[in-house]
């Protein structure tokens, strides 16, 4: 039973002293493995102090980086939607307000007209007024140099001409 004792706490041990690997791959990710790094991709050493397996802790040091990444990379498509859906909503508003544009077209050219007609109508009428106006004041320089006022007072203490 010793024996089988002194064996367990052996293989623990050697597990125990066993090292991590950390490097980094061609892409720039970081990996954990039990062998030495390739070349300059060694990011460093990490030193296996708990007494869970050399094995388990690498899968578990990967699959939280796979985790991070799939969340960098979940935010990056999030921000790049957020992004898409802002430049349509401007371009769908550009589009609508154009098409407003082209369908306020034809009343504004309408209300231009009308406005313009309006202007012409008041000149013209303005014209009319001042054209009996002076025909107003002719006619009455002609009678009076052909006619004579007669005028008498009024009950009021002012004068009746005609």
């Amino acid at each position: 039973m010793k024996n089988f004792l002194f064996l367990i706490a052996m293989f623990f041990s050697f597990d125990a002293l066993a090292q991590v690997y950390k490097c980094k791959s061609s892409d720039g990710q970081i990996i954990y493995q039990q062998t030495p790094c390739h070349g300059s991709s060694n990011v460093g050493v990490v030193k296996n102090d708990s007494g869970v397996p050399l094995e388990e802790q690498i899968n578990a040091k990967n699959r939280h980086l796979n985790i991070q990444e799939a969340n960098r990379k979940a935010a990056e498509e999030r921000e790049l939607e957020i992004q898409r859906r802002e430049k349509a909503s401007i371009e769908y508003k550009k589009a609508e307000r154009l098409r407003q544009e082209e369908r306020d077209a034809p009343l504004k050219a309408q209300l231009k007209a009308i406005e313009d007609n309006r202007r012409r109508f008041e000149e013209q009428q303005r014209l009319d007024l001042q054209r009996r106006q002076t025909e107003a004041l002719e006619d009455i320089a002609r009678n009076n140099k052909s006619r004579t006022l007669h005028c008498r007072p009024d009950y009021a203490g002012g004068a009746y001409c005609n």
